[in-house]
């Protein structure tokens, strides 16, 4: 391994703990702790069947996330482990904000 290549991947690495549990689970909104996520990064949450649901952080009310699932939820146990994985669903226009004229065009 050269230096700029370990270079490269320190620079990327995730610090931070990746993951966490399911606390709470209201309504639609699941609640984790112990994972360290930003808004907006998909996390894969464990269900009873062994498969895993993908959600959207929709909040953080620190220690604990708020996760939006994005498919089925049966199966999401209280434990149910959660994976953060560092990326957005969609990024093709992230960042921007359209402009008045893109929207009445």
């Amino acid at each position: 391994m050269t230096f700029i290549s370990l270079k490269n991947k320190i620079k990327t690495y995730r610090f931070g703990k990746q993951v966490g549990f399911v606390k709470k689970y209201v309504g639609l909104v699941v609640f984790a702790t112990g994972v360290d996520a930003f808004v907006g990064e998909i996390c894969l949450i464990s269900i009873a069947n062994g498969r895993t649901v993908e959600a959207e952080v929709i909040g953080i009310q620190y220690p604990t996330i708020l996760l939006m699932p994005y498919g089925r939820v049966e199966g999401i146990t209280l434990g149910s482990h959660v994976v953060a994985t560092g990326h957005r669903r969609c990024c093709s226009n992230q960042g921007t904000i359209p402009q008045f004229g893109d929207l009445i065009s």
